[in-house]
């Protein structure tokens, strides 16, 4: 979707972030766009209004429109404004047109401790979690292990959580990232159990920080 189809009135989530890890999720509502930036209701934490600003931080909006495609914007930048009087955020992207996400809408990073059996391999690989998704998950492996694995490996990630359940989950590796200390696989989980499903939801709920009145 383009940037300047995005709706009055619609929700926005925006992703912070210092260059590598999750920082903060932030939801608020587009009260008009300007076409080249959306004028939003500002973000908040704990009644104070945010100054997006610091070494190494980078900003990623999602919009869902109507038929629930969600739309990622990338790097964008957040200022203040002020219109009639009243202090808005003004919300540029240097992107025209969104990236629509495939892999079954936000993901959330963890970097939880997990176990994770691959096929083909008789020893488990103990490592963490980087993120979770309602249809995928994605897990690390150290690069000193030397250890390349293929697209459309079946594995199975096994982590705990903070309420101590034990979640199993089958999936498919469908992408990977090499990165200076480790590779990121990413997987599609197909038939994602009840559990998982459910500690995605909660994942969404702690994340996302909701302060505006909306």
């Amino acid at each position: 979707m383009r940037f300047d189809e995005i709706a009055a009135k619609s929700k926005i989530v925006i992703t912070v972030t210092n260059g590598s890890d999750l920082q903060a999720r932030f939801l608020t509502k587009v009260m008009r766009n300007c076409q080249e930036y959306l004028m939003v209701i500002p973000f908040k934490h704990k009644g104070l209004r945010i100054n997006f600003s610091g070494k190494n931080v980078k900003i990623h909006m999602e919009y869902r429109d109507n038929e629930g495609r969600l739309w990622t914007y990338r790097n964008c930048k957040i200022l203040l404004m002020k219109k009639d009087g009243l202090i808005f955020h003004k919300l540029l992207s240097p992107m025209t047109v969104g990236i629509e996400n495939r892999r079954g809408g936000r993901r959330f990073f963890l970097w939880d401790n997990c176990t994770v059996e691959i096929d083909g391999i008789d020893t488990p690989i103990y490592t963490k979690i980087r993120d979770i998704g309602p249809e995928g998950i994605s897990f690390v492996i150290d690069a000193k292990k030397g250890l390349p694995l293929k697209e459309g490996t079946n594995v199975k990630c096994i982590f705990k959580t903070n309420q101590g359940d034990v979640i199993t989950t089958e999936a498919m590796i469908v992408r990977k990232e090499a990165l200076e200390k480790y590779t990121v696989y990413g997987c599609k989980v197909d038939n994602p159990s009840p559990l998982f499903t459910s500690y995605v939801a909660y994942q969404e709920r702690k994340n996302i920080v909701i302060d505006a009145d909306i």
